[in-house]
């Protein structure tokens, strides 16, 4: 079986959201699910506020928390949540939505 036949046959059952937009694993990378162009070519905003990340690479509704090692508002697909730092906090917790307070 060829690499494009196995993308073929599994590529669809590969599935994430990127800043809440639903992607699709195929032969030649990440593409939307709603119109097939590229994710890396194509990117998009927050699909729940609409806005960019922020240059260091943080939603743009949550910016830095210190203490922190990873968070994610979720983008309207999925709960949000924070990595807290083994010294610094409750380990991983689901946010107040925006802030980085655990509930």
């Amino acid at each position: 079986m060829t690499k494009q036949e196995v993308f073929e046959q599994i590529g669809m059952a590969v599935r994430c959201y990127f800043r809440g937009h639903a992607a699709h694993l195929t032969a030649k990378g990440w593409h939307w699910t709603d119109d097939g162009t590229p994710v890396v070519e194509n990117p998009r905003p927050c699909a729940r506020c609409g806005r960019w990340p922020t240059k260091e690479g943080h939603d743009a509704c949550i910016g830095h928390i210190d203490g922190v090692s990873g968070a994610c508002c979720g983008h309207g697909a999925e709960p949000p949540y924070t990595i807290w730092l083994p010294d610094r906090g409750p380990g991983v917790c689901p946010t107040d939505n925006y802030g980085g307070t655990p509930t």
